[in-house]
């Protein structure tokens, strides 16, 4: 793990965390308390009312930058990129508080109107002084998050305890000399927290301006490379926040101050304080400073999301058992508990423990929500958050209807109904996107079952007449022992796994230099299998990409379109406009499912990263060793091991495509191939035709291992059900092949005969029935559901192969797009598949309906799995 989010610093940060909370949590209740027993019912509604300020205004001017400042500078603060950093923060920041400061004074030039539309027309000082405190609390907030990413805990949670400290002692001295009213308390607050914002922003300066001699900084020019992706997010974020702003307890609050009486909205008032107060200790909420840069900075360096939202699922479940025990009480004890922590204000019609505990069900989907909203932030997703969160802000109004019928309870319920909705609608859309969250539904039952057991035995200690006290000690005393016996080991296993590991313990830093960034399905599913594998080894896998190269061979294997060419194909472009717009429709969704999904499930972003440096490095799998590739990538030199800075380098499953030992005389490349590869420590191959190139070079003969995607088993990450309803013949072919019209012809014959329609998937072919574009993971249910399959790629015929499927593979040898004769005869004849192979195309029916000898296949590939994940472990052991 990095060292700034190694286990060291987390177990220091939560100590401060602990311990600043602790502080804060008891001044806070304190100062919260005393203003309920200070203020007069009237002006404690008025004071509930003004809360809700802070929320709009931070949300209308946050143009999503507090987004970009927690998504962004735990990736910058882990890799020591410290101009970039400081760029983001003093960026985000400036522009940020000249909105927050034009809002804010928009709203005090139109304060009557303001004021009055809220309810407070007769309260206009106090509203126009509780805006210092809006623009100093919602300051706060975004400091708080900076502070919070860079893990320097102890800095914030003191300003914190200051403002909890300081309120407390301040009402108190405005108690005892009888001058607690609103405008005093807003003061006071407004006074606390300008304190609290020099403490923070003078530990911002600490952090990030003052170097420390042992924390050396990489510049470079992430903040220009990166400018239009983080503009994007913020864009996306600050859409979703916008959305969601009329939903929830501010705008409840503001809503409320027009419609309730002053007696109503006190009590309404209190319960939502308690209920943001309970909100705020409960360990999502109060460890997600903590858990948000950890959970960030991990997966920015691993890209393993099971992990992620497995510690995020962990720290829910923790809040459903503590949730669990306070409903519990509410439900034996709530209307005397409300009584004595108000002094008699609060709590004697019901009203209030009606309220309060509709919010702490609410409070059950609000957690959840948080931990979507963190995990949506992490895979820089937040545009799935936006449609979720306009359904949420239209509850609203589904409150304002069932007002009459149910009172201020309408509120918290619509809000409920809501977001129990719409976290379903995220999870689905993060689902459709690779990212599966999964809930832990036991756990969940086992939290109701402490509520009902505890509730229980709390009613019927009352039931037999014992004082209400005695029941709130029973009710308490059951839900500790269920607690302990069903919900310990969780809540060990989450801090345990907050706290982590560093990676130094656990692996080496292995890059991997492939051809993950070209948009095919092959390139991808090798990228991920050989990326999972390295990394259920214990190691911490990340992509590095290459520069292309000069041209050194001397003929020309692949010959791009030429001039001509294009030209000719003018009229029959135009000819067919309707088909012309659909493959270019086809190709646009095409690039973007690898840009929005393939490159992130492999942990890439946009932006290459040239970095050669590692604790090692593999090269493969793919054409790495194709250095004749003169129209795509010339001759790359780290992909035979030179510009790599690494004590290990290691090749897994090279292939040289259709290069061969015969072009390396021709070219004059035998020496500068050979001293790359002497680089390599370790040395493998898939297919003869390289075996060959490499013994040339070398003079001695390199191990042969299979494809990373024949070592991987993808089930678990294959959609169960049948995505294409009809029967199907599946073309696995890139575009540019399988079109001469004898080809057409025996498919779509072979397919009529058969009752099937024909699916091409990952290319365009025109002569297809269908032409679809999914993710690679469904591709793989594409395979496992196909009558048939004709294909002519290698990946093609390993996922058929994987699927037992009756499939033909054509091998292209004097092609325009390249030959693939060499790899994929090699891999058919290597498991016993050489029937699959269709040497003339008047017998694809035959090949296709002769069955394809799996038993071979199956014994061969338990055989090459084995010694090829323990070449794997000993060239990286």
């Amino acid at each position: 793990m990095i060292a700034r989010y190694g286990n060291d610093r987390v177990k220091r940060g939560l100590l401060h965390f602990f311990v600043g909370k602790s502080v804060s949590a008891l001044g806070g209740l304190l100062a919260m308390l005393l203003v309920v027993h200070a203020l007069p019912i009237a002006d404690f509604a008025r004071y509930s009312i003004l809360i809700g300020l802070v929320e709009i205004f931070t949300g209308i001017s946050g143009l999503g930058l507090s987004h970009v400042i927690l998504r962004y500078v735990p990736e910058l603060y882990a890799s020591y990129q410290t101009s970039a950093l400081r760029a983001v923060v003093l960026a985000t920041f400036s522009l940020r508080t000249l909105v927050l400061v034009f809002a804010l004074g928009l709203a005090w030039i139109f304060s009557d109107s303001a004021s009055s539309l809220i309810g407070l027309n007769e309260a206009l000082g106090a509203f126009e002084a509780f805006l210092l405190v809006v623009a100093l609390r919602s300051t706060n907030q975004y400091l708080s998050q900076i502070l919070e990413s860079t893990l320097h805990q102890g800095k914030v949670q003191a300003a914190f305890s200051f403002i909890a400290i300081g309120r407390c002692v301040g009402m108190l001295w405005l108690i005892s000399n009888d001058s607690a009213n609103l405008t005093n308390v807003i003061l006071l607050e407004a006074v606390c927290e300008f304190g609290a914002m020099l403490m923070m922003l003078n530990g911002i300066f600490a952090t990030l301006w003052v170097r420390k001699p042992s924390e050396a900084a990489v510049d470079n020019d992430w903040h220009n490379t990166n400018r239009k992706q983080v503009i994007r997010f913020a864009a996306s974020a600050y859409l979703q926040h916008l959305a969601t702003l009329p939903f929830g307890g501010n705008t409840n609050r503001l809503v409320g101050g027009s419609m309730f009486s002053d007696q109503v909205m006190a009590r309404f008032g209190f319960a939502q304080s308690l209920y943001e107060y309970v909100k705020r200790y409960l360990p999502t909420q109060l460890l997600i400073g903590m858990i948000r840069p950890v959970v960030v900075a991990r997966f920015t360096s691993t890209r393993d999301f099971s992990a992620a939202s497995a510690l995020c699922e962990r720290s829910l479940q923790v809040n459903l058992a503590l949730l669990a025990g306070l409903i519990a009480v509410l439900l034996v004890d709530g209307r005397e508990l409300l009584l004595f922590i108000s002094a008699g204000k609060y709590g004697a019609s019901g009203l209030s423990v009606m309220i309060f505990v509709a919010l702490l069900v609410l409070l059950i989907f609000e957690t959840q929500r948080v931990v979507l909203e963190l995990l949506s932030q992490m895979v820089e997703h937040y545009e799935i958050l936006i449609p979720s969160n306009v359904f949420l802000g239209f509850s609203v109004f589904g409150a304002v209807a069932a007002f009459p019928l149910m009172g201020p309870v309408a509120f918290p319920i619509a809000n409920v109904v809501a977001i129990f909705l719409a976290n379903l609608w995220v999870i689905h859309r993060l689902a459709s996107l690779g990212f599966h969250y999964q809930h832990d539904w036991k756990a969940t039952l086992q939290s109701l079952l402490i509520l009902i057991v505890s509730a229980g035995a709390g009613i019927l200690s009352k039931y037999f007449g014992l004082h209400w006290i005695g029941a709130l000690l029973v009710t308490l005393s059951v839900f500790a022992l269920c607690f302990w016996k069903l919900k310990f080991a969780l809540t060990v296993d989450f801090a345990r796994e907050l706290i982590g590991t560093d990676k130094k313990d656990n692996g080496m830093d292995v890059g991997i230099i492939s051809m993950q960034r070209v948009m095919n399905y092959g390139s991808f599913m090798q990228a991920y299998a050989l990326k999972s594998t390295i990394e259920s080894m214990g190691h911490h896998v990340t992509f590095r990409d290459f520069q292309n190269g000069n041209p050194r061979h001397k003929g020309e294997k692949v010959k791009a379109p030429r001039k001509p060419n294009r030209i000719s194909r003018i009229p029959q472009i135009l000819s067919d406009i309707d088909g012309t717009l659909k493959k270019l429709k086809f190709r646009r969704n095409f690039k973007r499912c690898f840009k929005q999904t393939c490159w992130p499930l492999l942990g890439m972003s946009v932006r290459p990263s040239y970095n050669l440096n590692a604790d090692a490095v593999v090269i493969g799998s793919d054409e790495v060793f194709n250095y004749t590739q003169n129209q795509a990538f010339g001759y790359v030199p780290c992909l035979f091991g030179h510009q790599i800075n690494a004590p290990l380098i290691v090749s897994y499953a090279a292939s040289a495509g259709y290069a061969n030992w015969d072009d390396v005389i021709a070219d004059g490349m035998e020496e500068e191939l050979a001293s790359g590869l002497r680089r390599m420590k370790h040395v493998s191959v898939r297919d003869e035709n390289t075996r060959r190139l490499v013994e040339g070079c070398l003079g001695v003969s390199p191990p042969m291992v299979i494809d990373p995607t024949l070592i991987y088993d993808f089930e678990h990450l294959t959609p169960q059900h049948r995505l294409i309803r009809f029967d199907y013949i599946l073309i696995y072919a890139y575009e540019g092949r399988m079109d001469s019209e004898e080809e057409i012809h025996r498919v779509r014959d072979f397919a009529t005969r058969n009752n099937l329609r024909v699916v091409s998937a990952g290319a365009y072919h025109e002569w297809c029935d269908e032409n679809i574009v999914v993710s690679p993971f469904e591709l793989l249910s594409v395979f496992r559901d196909a009558a048939f399959v004709v294909t002519d790629t290698f990946h093609g015929s390993i996922f058929s192969m994987k699927h037992s499927k009756q499939f033909a593979t054509f091998l292209r040898d004097a092609n325009p797009l390249g030959s693939n004769s060499n790899k994929v005869s090699y891999l058919l004849q290597q498991f016993g598949m050489e029937s699959r192979i269709v040497k003339d195309i008047s017998t694809l029916g035959e090949v296709l309906t002769t069955p394809a000898p799996y038993e071979v296949f199956s014994a061969r590939l338990s055989g090459l799995r084995q010694v090829s994940l323990d070449f794997l472990k000993m060239a990286l052991g």
